[in-house]
C-alpha cells in the first residue's frame, strides 16, 4: 500500500483511516476517522462546517478535527489465520 495525497484525493468512504499528520512539531502517522461532512459528526464542534475532514474521538461524545493531514492510506486486511 502507498499513501495517497490529501491533495490529490479524499477516501470514498467514511470510516477509521491511516494518515500522516504534520501539524507543526507532530509530524507522525496516526489513525483518525473521515467524513465528507464534518457538521453531521458533531453539530456542536463543527457548527456550520459542512466539508469532509478528518477527526479523533476524544471521549463518548467529543469530536476534533485533526489538522495538518497531508496523506492517507486505507488499513491493511488483517492477518490469516
Amino acid at each position: 500500500m502507498e499513501w495517497i495525497k490529501c491533495s490529490e484525493r479524499l477516501p470514498d468512504k467514511e470510516g477509521l483511516y491511516l494518515i500522516y499528520n504534520s501539524f507543526w512539531y507532530d509530524k507522525r502517522p496516526d489513525v483518525a476517522y473521515f467524513s465528507h461532512n464534518l457538521e453531521e459528526v458533531n453539530k456542536q464542534n463543527f457548527c456550520g462546517e459542512n466539508r469532509p475532514g478528518f477527526y479523533h474521538i476524544d471521549c463518548e461524545y467529543f469530536k476534533i478535527e485533526v489538522f495538518g493531514v497531508t496523506h492517507w492510506m486505507p488499513f491493511p486486511e488483517p492477518p490469516e489465520e
